[in-house]
C-alpha cells in the first residue's frame, strides 16, 4: 500500500491523494462563486465552439471524477452554500451546466454522460438520489430551445 493511502476517509481521498502523490503543500480550495459563474459560461462557450467547428452535438462529462461529477457527489462535496447539501443544491451546478449549453447549442444536440454511483460514498450503497433526480428530469432539460 502506497504510504500516501493510509487511512484516509473516503471524502477527503482526492484531497489526501493531491496532497501527497503531486507533492502539493496545500489542500485544494473550493472553487468561489464567481469560480462557478465563469465556469459555467466555459463549458457553455466551448459547446458553442464545438458546434461552430462542425460537431453534431456536445456531452458533458458529469462521471468518473469530472468537475460536474464532484459536485453531484456527496462524498467530494462538501459545500455548505447554494452548490451543496441538498439534492437540488448539488445538481444545481449540472443543471446550470445543461440549461445554459442547451439555450446556445439546442436541447436535441446536447447530452449528459451520468454515473447512478455519482453520489454514492460506500460502494455497496445503492440508490444515488442526484443522479436519479436529474435523469426524471431530463426532460425538462431536453426541452430548452
Amino acid at each position: 500500500m502506497s504510504r500516501c493511502f493510509g487511512s484516509a476517509l473516503y471524502g477527503q481521498f482526492a484531497k489526501a491523494i493531491a496532497n501527497c502523490e503531486l507533492g502539493a503543500t496545500t489542500l485544494p480550495e473550493a472553487m468561489t462563486l464567481a469560480d462557478i459563474e465563469s465556469t459555467i459560461e466555459e463549458y457553455a462557450r466551448s459547446s458553442e465552439l464545438a458546434i461552430e467547428a462542425g460537431f453534431d452535438g456536445v456531452e458533458l462529462h458529469g462521471a468518473n471524477g469530472y468537475l460536474i461529477e464532484h459536485f453531484l457527489n456527496t462524498a467530494s462535496n462538501e459545500r455548505s452554500d447554494a452548490s451543496g447539501g441538498t439534492i437540488e443544491n448539488r445538481i444545481r451546478f449540472a443543471v446550470e451546466i445543461a440549461a445554459r449549453t442547451a439555450a446556445r447549442i439546442g436541447g436535441d444536440r446536447l447530452g449528459m454522460r451520468l454515473s447512478r454511483r455519482s453520489d454514492c460514498v460506500r460502494p455497496q450503497k445503492r440508490g444515488c438520489p442526484s443522479v436519479a433526480w436529474l435523469w426524471q428530469n431530463a426532460t425538462v432539460i431536453r426541452k430548452m430551445p
